[in-house]
């Protein structure tokens, strides 16, 4: 908005125009540049920041994508799955492959946080077959592995369930350029589904040893990732992923760096500091 007085245009407000700002300040029209005189830096710190901020919104939108993760002890949970995050090594990404949304599996990947007890898990072998192996304690005498959970004896309390984060690492090919994806989904086990002796697709409940054992040939998938939630009204325990995908690897190297430093423009130098001469 600009009002007229005295046969002149006087804005209200601010009012950008051909990089000149246009602002009023006690009844005076203040003139100045729009544009900023600070160059654009790139250090290799600042650049490896950003890669790391990067990866941590990739990975939040895929987990989104199936679900709304429930991490405590932050402002926010996407601001406590990004404090998590910083145990984790960065991986780079050339620009390209992030703007056609590049997302990496990393094994100990965040999914949860919170105060209810932990499950321990661990990918292994039921006999011959690929399992994950938990902690998860189950009564006996119950009809299936699943219903075990509840009751005296069981791990899970009435109120409580459990959600499987499935994630699998794929490939797509555009221009010539592997870019690699990551899809999410959940799946859970509650009172009500739990007299189904399989609430998970393709994975059968066992019972090993009085604990719970998830076993199936997609738990040997090398391409996928798993996590098991302790769930209950907005509350969850501390869960990471449990992978053998080591993609994620190819990512990490000086190369890797140097490639996604490029396609950014590279790295800006820091000058360097000489002593004064005589």
């Amino acid at each position: 908005m600009a009002t007229l007085k005295n046969n002149l245009m006087v804005p209200n407000g601010t009012l950008k125009k051909d990089g000149v700002t246009f602002y009023q300040r006690n009844g005076t029209t203040v003139v100045r540049s729009a544009h900023s005189e600070q160059p654009h830096r790139r250090t290799r710190s600042q650049f490896e920041a950003r890669q790391r901020m990067a990866n941590c919104t990739s990975l939040w939108k895929a987990l989104r994508q199936a679900t709304e993760p429930v991490l405590a002890g932050g402002k926010s949970s996407y601001g406590r799955f990004c404090t998590l995050m910083r145990k984790l090594p960065v991986v780079y990404l050339p620009k390209g492959a992030r703007q056609m949304g590049a997302t990496l599996l990393l094994p100990g990947m965040p999914v949860s946080d919170g105060m209810l007890p932990d499950i321990e898990y661990q990918l292994g072998e039921v006999g011959d077959e690929p399992a994950l192996l938990t902690s998860l304690r189950l009564r006996t005498g119950a009809d299936s592995a699943a219903s075990a959970l509840y009751g005296r004896g069981g791990s899970l309390k009435r109120g409580e369930w459990l959600c499987l984060f499935r994630m699998e690492q794929v490939l797509t090919t555009f221009n010539g350029a592997t870019i690699p994806r990551l899809n999410v989904k959940v799946e859970e086990l509650n009172e009500e589904n739990c007299r189904n002796g399989e609430p998970f697709s393709g994975i059968e409940l066992r019972d090993v040893d009085g604990r719970l054992a998830l076993v199936g040939d997609v738990l040997g998938d090398e391409m996928r990732g798993w996590a098991l939630v302790r769930m209950a009204e907005g509350k969850a325990s501390s869960q990471k992923v449990e992978t053998h995908c080591d993609l994620y690897e190819q990512y990490l190297t000086e190369e890797a760096f140097e490639r996604a430093a490029q396609s950014y423009g590279g790295l800006t130098l820091t000058p360097m500091l000489t002593p004064d001469e005589d």
